[in-house]
């Protein structure tokens, strides 16, 4: 094209763009820094009516748990709720503020008839007055799961396992290797790369300065036009906007690349592959969940590479010959039922039975065998959770057993990082409907365009 053809579509597409590259970069910030952000709150009331809560929908609730007392206790991402006949009351108390701080992920009673509670940040215990106390040990990363057999506690992190025995202090387990070592998602590696975690906190500050580099270009772009008004401020705009887009084009454009092979329809073609895991950690970032299986003696552990059975005593780990569907996005549910003794297996891929004494996986609606590789990352019946049966993300539970929803949690609050997280990915943007899934690779193309056309207008050096 001409270099006045690419002016044109730089322009026009980026004054078009400018807003939503911007709400890109604020909400990218905000999610690399998530435990900064995590006392921070927005009231549903404020979002679209999708993000209200309705029959438990929209992760309010991860898992139940029973008490002795015949009440049960529900929780998610909202905290813990106690649920008695129709009535659900708050049980947050000791909690830190910050609905982030409240993001449970599993609850367990021990057999010293403790209640604990694993939050995505931290490890609690009830004490005799009815509040959660912090539990004495110290985590670096997020924590995924915790489970309970006899008198041992297994609290699973993303990379780690520690382990108390008997109410004894909490002792970082080292997870034997596999026979076959197993290995990482390419998704997450790309994920590490776009949000510069793969750097550590470096990387993660790198990407940051990208972010607000576009943003300058965005700023200084809006002002550029504005010729016969303020020329000063022109002309240092487009010196600055010249300079910015000079030395970081590339490195925006790699960027954008990567974000956009995090959702569909790129995320489809690379869910599936598999690259070798860093030497330094054999589950670094792999673990998700796990439970003990009671009729075989082991632990069963859900990982980003498939599920592994794990040895009472913690000393050997092998890959399990069969590997129900699990989305590239985690497991949500992982249920054992009484009745048949069979796992259910859910995630936003669908939920399926996996009965471990035949080997058998099917599907938990149809009855069908479960397909060798998961289909798209988020399908048709996206399990959140399980509370008396399958509790679906947008429709909520299933079960005609569970009590109405509370009305007083239809507005309740949604962590910023959430926020950003439903920005960053275009699920704000719910009047598009079923196009939202592919907002990321239009926006990605369109600004990749921008940013090539500018490129190809920046003043090039005269040969010699």
């Amino acid at each position: 094209m001409k270099p006045k053809t690419w002016h044109k579509h730089h322009k026009w597409l980026g004054l078009l763009l400018g807003p939503f590259v911007i709400l890109f970069c604020i909400s990218g910030i905000v999610l690399n820094h998530r435990r900064q952000w995590a006392s921070t709150d927005i009231s549903r009331a404020w979002l679209p009516t999708d993000y209200r809560y309705d029959n438990y929908n929209n992760g309010l609730v991860r898992g139940a748990i029973g008490l002795p007392d015949s009440s049960t206790l529900i929780y998610g991402n909202a905290g813990i709720f106690r649920i008695i006949g129709d009535d659900a009351v708050d049980f947050n108390a000791g909690f830190p503020e910050g609905v982030d701080f409240r993001n449970i992920r599993r609850v367990v009673i021990s057999a010293d008839s403790a209640l604990y509670a694993a939050a995505r940040f931290g490890l609690y215990r009830l004490d005799s007055k009815g509040c959660w106390q912090p539990e004495p040990i110290t985590v670096t990363e997020q924590i995924t799961d915790l489970a309970v057999n006899g008198d041992s506690l297994l609290l699973l992190t993303r990379s780690e396992a520690y382990l108390s025995v008997g109410g004894s202090a909490w002792e970082k387990a080292q997870l034997p290797d596999p026979a076959v070592r197993p290995q990482r998602s390419l998704f997450r590696s790309i994920f590490h790369i776009h949000s510069g975690e793969a750097l550590g906190l470096p990387g993660k500050i790198l990407v940051d300065i990208l972010g607000v580099a576009l943003i300058a270009l965005c700023i200084t772009g809006y002002i550029i036009p504005l010729r016969r008004r303020a020329r000063t401020a022109v002309r240092v705009s487009s010196a600055w906007h010249r300079r910015l887009g000079l030395w970081s084009v590339f490195v925006l454009m790699f960027l954008v690349v990567s974000g956009m092979m995090l959702r569909p329809p790129l995320l489809i073609a690379i869910a599936q592959l598999k690259i070798d895991q860093p030497a330094h950690n054999t589950w670094h970032d792999a673990l998700r969940a796990v439970r003990f299986d009671t009729a075989r003696g082991h632990w069963l552990v859900s990982t980003s590479d498939g599920f592994y059975t794990l040895s009472s005593d913690l000393s050997g780990m092998e890959r399990t010959a069969e590997q129900p569907p699990v989305s590239v996005m985690g497991i949500n549910a992982f249920e054992r039922d009484n009745a048949t003794g069979d796992w259910i297996i859910g995630s936003f891929s669908g939920l399926y039975r996996w009965n471990r004494d035949t080997g058998a996986v099917t599907d938990y609606y149809t009855g069908e065998p479960a397909p060798d590789r998961v289909g798209a990352p988020f399908g048709l019946a996206p399990v959140a959770g399980w509370f008396r049966g399958p509790v679906q993300y947008y429709t909520g539970a299933e079960s005609p057993d569970v009590p109405p929803m509370p009305a007083t949690v239809v507005h309740g609050p949604m962590s910023l990082y959430q926020l950003a997280l439903e920005i960053h990915t275009g699920r704000i943007f719910t009047l598009l409907g079923a196009a939202t899934a592919f907002y990321i690779f239009f926006a990605g193309a369109l600004t990749l365009h921008i940013l090539l056309s500018g490129h190809r207008l920046l003043p090039r050096r005269p040969k010699k």
